[in-house]
């Protein structure tokens, strides 16, 4: 919010952008200018999806913003996102302009099962490079589209709803599984990314922690070995992105494990750019989601004292009804306020020691009421 000059930049790029919502793709010139032949293409993105040398020459039209002070996202849930892309778009364009954010929401958009990117039943990851290489290129000028309004931008590549344990028997078929199909897959997904100029990417489809105890075959394992396996996991991504990926490359942690004596904060980051933390706290088993966060913050206040001079925020912050009711004493809207101040609160404290606290998303879908009030002034704070 401080970047003065990126935002200048933004505020020029909108004005030259104009809106193009009414014309017809197909009777744009080719010597029409790249932002009105990006909004073309995306206006017919259900139909076809542009090629590699395209979208390369539209990106040379955008520029990577710098580090933000503070960047903040009101994050969709892709799973709630209207089936419509210019809906979607919509969504954003609020989010950017009266929700107070400096990161599109604009990420992988269902996953472009709508729109033929990815065929239903689809293998993750996906194991048709030409399948992925076309799912790339849509959510590439979906990303490209959003750069063009001056905007920064966030990919993370998101799997369904059980695809992530894969069913590996032991440890030596996972270790071979990442490094010759899930790291082919990270490093185009890097060279998408570093092509399109995008800020910031996550190269994990869920914090490290859960990827790892979600694999089967890990469940009778000792966490020490559990850690283990996680950190070959970054290192190994890690080392195959470093020379691709110039933005900033975030590792994913959830920081969700029982109490602080847990040993997860053994996990070495310091080879990424940034750490993004998820909080969701939870009703569940007699611990309350005030309960769930005195535990949470415990653990990543670990995890920080390791790594002090790193970037972080907490990307996912989701207070999410369906798993925090049943411990609210009356009105559940009033009483998620409360949780929510309550960890903002929290975060002031931790950034006092800590004060490299540089991103926060919040899921817009998980707020009631005056709630986004709230989170904006938290954020105009910064």
């Amino acid at each position: 919010m401080k970047n003065a000059r990126y935002f200048i930049w933004s505020l020029l790029a909108i004005v030259a952008l104009g809106s193009c919502d009414d014309l017809n793709p197909d009777e744009i010139p080719e010597n029409a200018s790249a932002e009105v032949r990006l909004n073309a293409l995306v206006e017919k993105l259900d139909s076809e999806v542009p090629t590699w040398e395209k979208l390369y020459e539209l990106a040379e039209h955008v520029e990577r913003g710098e580090p933000a002070q503070y960047a903040t996202q009101w994050v969709q849930f892709w799973g709630d996102a209207p089936d419509d892309l210019k809906a979607n778009i919509d969504i954003w364009n609020h989010y950017m302009s009266d929700g107070d954010a400096t990161v599109s929401a604009a990420n992988s958009y269902k996953i472009g099962l709508e729109y033929g990117a990815v065929p239903n039943g689809a293998d993750y990851p996906i194991y048709n490079l030409d399948v992925l290489d076309k799912k790339l290129r849509f959510i590439g000028t979906i990303l490209l589209h959003e750069k063009a309004k001056g905007r920064r931008t966030l990919f993370q590549h998101h799997y369904p709803d059980g695809a992530v344990d894969l069913g590996f028997p032991n440890e030596g078929e996972f270790k071979e599984y990442i490094k010759e199909i899930f790291g082919v897959e990270k490093a185009k997904e890097a060279t998408m990314a570093e092509n399109m100029q995008v800020e910031y990417y996550l190269p994990f489809p869920e914090p490290i922690e859960s990827y790892i105890e979600r694999q089967g075959f890990t469940n009778a394992w000792p966490k020490e070995k559990k850690v283990e396996l996680a950190q070959f996991v970054l290192d190994e991504i890690r080392d195959r992105l470093g020379n691709i990926f110039t933005g900033i490359l975030v590792a994913p942690s959830h920081a969700e494990y029982e109490s602080s004596s847990d040993i997860w904060h053994k996990l070495d980051f310091s080879e990424y750019d940034e750490i993004h933390f998820s909080l969701v706290p939870k009703c569940e088993s007699g611990v309350s989601p005030e309960g769930y966060l005195e535990d949470q913050f415990a653990n990543i206040t670990e995890v920080l004292a390791k790594h002090p001079n790193m970037r972080w925020g907490v990307s996912q912050l989701a207070l999410y009804q369906p798993v925090m009711s049943g411990c609210e004493s009356g009105d559940f809207a009033a009483y998620q306020q409360g949780v929510l101040n309550d960890i903002f609160e929290q975060l002031n404290e931790l950034e006092k020691t800590y004060p490299s606290h540089v991103f926060s998303g919040v899921f817009a879908d998980f707020l009631q009421g005056g709630n986004t009030t709230d989170v904006k002034a938290y954020w105009d704070k910064k």
